[in-house]
């Protein structure tokens, strides 16, 4: 009877990728992979922490695996796992525990675990390297792992690692015989804005070689990639870390070279992040797809600063209408954050207007989560669930109406389009 493992992935498109690097892992590992709502001899669940909705959901996935199949295997990886692994490990039937780095191990690890115990993978996963956790909780004095000889069912083994020191953990996908592609090519955020637990469930920022990147992309056209997406928890940081006169401009220019690719998409990037090398590469290639995704979190300069997002409402402004003069028809989306700590109806009216004015093709709203150990959360003066409710609801109205405008202006026109699948 063949081995079989179940996925389940919450949060962004660095997750999506991760998650399907570690079922091609599975499937080299002689596992076939089925949905999650089957019967599964091991159950991986990719986490996010982004919200207090993130984590709940990540914890009733856990259970639910545990009720699909009581004795299957349950591996919890990811954001959440990272921050948050000692609630987790308080959790009925989960077996496994990995944060944001050594995914690569979880197949050894759920095959020692079958067996009742870790001899073999046991001095490689701890050694003398005392930023792991395994089955055992971290001696603040001694700074040593209390040692576990044997793993039962029911006490998780827990490989949770410091992310100070961390590097770029290759995670290579298999065959990707579909249309659209994504590449991770960055991992690890700097900015620490105030309501944020990216970077400490990511660390710093760490960029991949961009040979392994151009060797991916060259593999994912041969097997009939036409679209490209250029995915990171930080995308437009790309090369910070690198020796030399790296970029994402360099990896774009690099990449369009291969005749396969049609198109190249850019996940997201900072208003921060974009230099005129950058702007240029994109305005110049005919390959890059125009299309922007550029948070803007808040149209209101005091929201703005308490957020420590590190640019004002005319900066974005100058930024967008830049882009716009050069690519007249980019379709720019956003995410805005409503019910930010101290944010008033005038406040809240500021983003609005702003908003309306930069005349997004999508937007996504999103209600203010406070997170446990981010400075906002200890913010004076936070918003009702009422009236975050309320500005969500108007905001997403806006947003439809945005869209719609935005669609209505290729009406009649003839353009090039990828077909993704057929139905």
């Amino acid at each position: 009877m063949n081995k079989t493992a179940a996925f389940y992935t919450l949060g962004c498109k660095v997750n999506q990728y991760e998650t399907e690097a570690l079922a091609n892992l599975f499937r080299q590992g002689g596992y076939e992979v089925v949905d999650f709502s089957d019967k599964a001899d091991v159950y991986v669940i990719n986490t996010c922490t982004v919200t207090h909705l993130s984590d709940r959901k990540s914890r009733q996935m856990i259970r639910r695996a545990k009720k699909n199949n009581p004795e299957g295997i349950v591996a919890v990886m990811g954001c959440y796992a990272q921050i948050k692994w000692k609630d987790i490990r308080k959790i009925p039937g989960v077996d496994l525990i990995l944060g944001t780095q050594d995914r690569l191990k979880v197949v050894e690890l759920v095959e020692k675990i079958k067996t009742g115990k870790l001899d073999g993978v046991d001095k490689e996963i701890n050694g003398d390297n005392k930023e792991y956790r395994e089955a055992g909780e971290l001696d603040k004095k001694t700074k040593q792992v209390e040692r576990k000889t044997a793993v039962t069912r029911g006490k998780p083994v827990v490989v949770v690692k410091e992310l100070g020191n961390a590097h770029f953990e290759e995670m290579p996908l298999g065959e990707i015989q579909r249309t659209r592609a994504f590449i991770k090519i960055e991992d690890g955020c700097e900015h620490f804005c105030t309501y944020c637990l990216v970077p400490h469930a990511r660390g710093p920022v760490r960029s991949r070689d961009i040979e392994n990147i151009l060797a991916d992309a060259d593999r994912m056209a041969y097997h009939g990639a036409k679209e490209i997406v250029l995915t990171g928890v930080n995308l437009g940081a790309y090369g910070k870390d690198l020796e030399g006169d790296v970029s994402l401009a360099e990896v774009i220019l690099k990449m369009q070279e291969i005749s396969e690719i049609k198109r190249i998409r850019l996940s997201s990037l900072e208003p921060t992040d974009f230099t005129m090398e950058l702007i240029e590469t994109i305005e110049k290639s005919d390959k890059v797809c125009r299309h922007l995704h550029i948070p803007l979190q808040s149209g209101d300069d005091y929201i703005l600063k308490k957020m420590n997002r590190r640019y004002e409402v005319d900066e974005y402004r100058k930024l967008v209408c830049y882009l716009r003069y050069l690519m007249p028809d980019l379709a720019l989306t956003t995410d805005v954050m409503v019910g930010f700590p101290g944010e008033k109806e005038v406040n809240f009216n500021n983003t609005y207007e702003f908003v309306k004015e930069m005349a997004f093709s999508r937007l996504h709203v999103f209600k203010y989560s406070p997170r446990p150990g981010t400075p906002a959360g200890q913010f004076p003066d936070q918003v009702s669930p009422e009236d975050k409710d309320y500005r969500s609801r108007k905001l997403s109205e806006l947003g439809s109406e945005l869209s719609r405008q935005y669609s209505k202006r290729f009406v009649g026109r003839k353009v090039e389009v990828l077909f993704e699948e057929e139905k």
